[in-house]
């Protein structure tokens, strides 16, 4: 049976995307003095160009440091920060539904959570009292590093006893998390919810746009390897918290399956010797003679 579940925190039980929004709505405030960006659509247009590309994990930095004066880039990196920090309560919420989810789930499974950012795990704890329904927390520093990621991983395993075919991986992104987690063994669910399911009031037209945006391309697709292409894809895929529910309840009862395995390529004949050879050859000749008599 499966015994550990390891939830992601943004964008699994977080929905960080307004945060992110308003850092696009800040850019297109600085550069709609330019011709080239009199609306809004026009940031979002250079953005999907940039993500399509999947060598941009923040493309709102990339166009900020693009486009702007050097004294603009720096004062708008220092106005995120403050959005991320000061006024990270404003803007990041906890997606409905979840903190249900994972205080049922807490019974048969033991409940992990893992964090792109130490500020963001530690700001939940705190805010949504979500150390009462985790055995174990654990935040990253260089989590698009496939091996910085399996470390981490190889963690929470080892604090919470668990073979890796006996976890499940939760997370909204498949390259690099998803990918290790099946390297490693592991069982792995991707979530990708409906804009209804994130709770976020779309009052704004220019909110509205921007999430219709990510529906074309998402934040943070870094460029996957062959390799990791092939591991990226999620046991399951799911579109709602009810849908989430459902599927870990189900895996409660099963047994965990095999991990999968690249094949292996066939074994090469062994090259034999000269000796060998001349002991074939002579064997052959002497049991072609016809016998006598």
């Amino acid at each position: 049976m499966f015994k550990t579940v390891i939830y992601k925190l943004e964008g699994v039980l977080l929905d960080d995307e307004t945060l992110r929004f308003k850092f696009y709505e800040l850019l297109w405030f600085y550069l709609r003095r330019k011709k080239e960006f009199r609306d809004f659509e026009s940031v979002l247009r250079l953005r999907e160009k940039l993500a399509h590309t999947r060598t941009v994990r923040q493309p709102y930095l990339k166009i900020a440091q693009q486009f702007l004066s050097k004294s603009d880039f720096q004062r708008f990196q220092q106005e995120i920060k403050i959005f991320s920090t000061r006024y990270y309560h404003y803007f990041v919420r906890l997606i409905p539904g979840m903190k249900e989810l994972i205080s049922t789930t807490g019974y048969y499974y033991r409940n992990v959570l893992f964090a792109r950012d130490a500020f963001s795990l530690k700001e939940a704890l705190q805010r949504y009292s979500l150390r009462l329904y985790f055995r174990h927390a654990e935040a990253g520093f260089n989590v698009n590093d496939p091996e910085t990621l399996e470390a981490i991983f190889r963690k929470i395993l080892e604090k919470t006893k668990t073979s890796a075919n006996e976890a499940i991986l939760v997370s909204n992104t498949q390259v690099p998390e998803i990918a290790v987690a099946n390297r490693m063994g592991m069982y792995s669910i991707q979530v990708q919810f409906k804009t209804e399911n994130l709770g976020a009031s779309l009052l704004e037209h220019r909110h509205r746009l921007y999430l219709k945006s990510l529906e074309k391309f998402p934040e943070d697709l870094p460029q996957a390897g062959l390799f990791h292409r092939f591991l990226a894809r999620p046991r399951q895929i799911v579109r709602s918290p009810q849908e989430l529910a459902r599927s870990l309840q189900k895996l409660a009862s099963e047994a965990p399956p095999a991990p999968e395995k690249i094949p292996a390529t066939e074994p090469q004949p062994r090259r034999q010797s000269f000796w060998e050879l001349i002991k074939e050859a002579l064997e052959e000749e002497f049991s072609e003679k016809p016998q006598e008599g």
